[in-house]
C-alpha cells in the first residue's frame, strides 16, 4: 500500500532529480510512513536493521535513545554507540546527530556529567559535513571557536554554503558584514543581502535589517 503511495512522487522526482537523490528522499518517505502506521514494529525493524550493520538504521535507533522516541528511554549513551555505528558506516547524517551530541551535556545513570566534548564534535561535523549533513553546524564551532580556533573565513564559507536552506545560516553572515566581527570588514549593503535572504527562508528577526 505505502508502495502505491509514494510511486508516483518518485516518478516526479526522477524528472528533475539523479536516481540516488531520488533513492534517498523514497526511503525517507518510506520509513516516516512506516514510523507513523506502526511505530512498534518500526522500532524493532530498525534495531534488527542495525544488527545487520544497516547505518541509516542505526542512525535512526541513535535518534531513539537520544531523543526518548518509539518506546526508547532516554540515553545518550546508548545514543552515542548508535550513531558511531552509523558514522563509521559511511552514513553523514549519523556524523551530523553524533557531532551535535556531543556538544551536548548530560548526565548519565551513576549520576556523572559528561560533555561537552567540542574537539570530537569537530571530527564527527567534518565527517557530516563531508558527506552533504552538517555543515552548518560545523561552521558554529569555527564561528565560536568551539574545538577549534576561531576562524571566520571557513566559517562563513559554510554558512555560504548551507545559506539558504538553513535561514541562520544567512543570518550569521549578515552579522560578520554588518557588525565586523572578527576581523571582516562591514560590509552594510552586502549585510542587508544575507538579511534578505535569511527573511526569504524564515528567519522573521532578520527582516528589515
Amino acid at each position: 500500500m505505502l508502495k502505491h503511495l509514494f510511486l508516483a512522487g518518485a516518478v516526479m522526482l526522477l524528472a528533475c532529480s539523479g536516481f540516488d537523490e531520488v533513492a534517498e528522499q523514497v526511503d525517507d518517505a518510506f520509513r516516516l510512513a512506516e514510523a507513523l502506521n506502526d511505530p512498534e514494529a518500526y522500532a524493532t525493524r530498525v534495531e534488527e536493521g542495525c544488527e545487520r550493520g544497516d547505518p541509516k538504521d542505526c542512525s535512526s535507533l541513535g535518534t531513539h535513545y537520544r531523543t526518548g522516541g518509539f518506546g526508547r528511554e532516554q540515553d545518550y549513551e546508548q545514543a552515542r554507540v548508535y550513531l558511531t555505528k552509523a558514522c563509521d558506516g559511511g552514513y553523514a547524517y549519523g556524523c551530523q546527530q553524533l557531532g551535535n551530541l556531543l556538544t551536548r551535556v548530560y548526565v548519565d545513570d551513576l549520576g556523572q556529567t559528561h560533555g561537552p566534548d567540542y574537539e570530537q564534535a569537530h571530527v564527527y561535523l567534518t565527517k557530516g559535513c563531508e558527506g552533504g549533513q552538517g555543515c552548518h553546524d560545523l561552521g558554529v564551532l569555527y564561528m565560536y571557536g568551539r574545538g577549534v580556533e576561531v576562524d571566520p573565513e571557513r566559517a562563513m564559507e559554510l554558512f555560504e554554503r548551507t545559506c539558504p536552506e538553513d535561514a541562520n545560516s544567512c543570518r550569521y553572515l549578515g552579522d560578520y558584514y554588518r557588525l565586523g566581527k572578527d576581523g571582516v570588514e562591514k560590509d552594510p549593503s552586502t549585510a542587508s543581502a544575507w538579511y534578505q535572504k535569511a527573511c526569504d527562508a524564515g528567519s522573521t528577526s532578520s527582516c528589515g535589517l
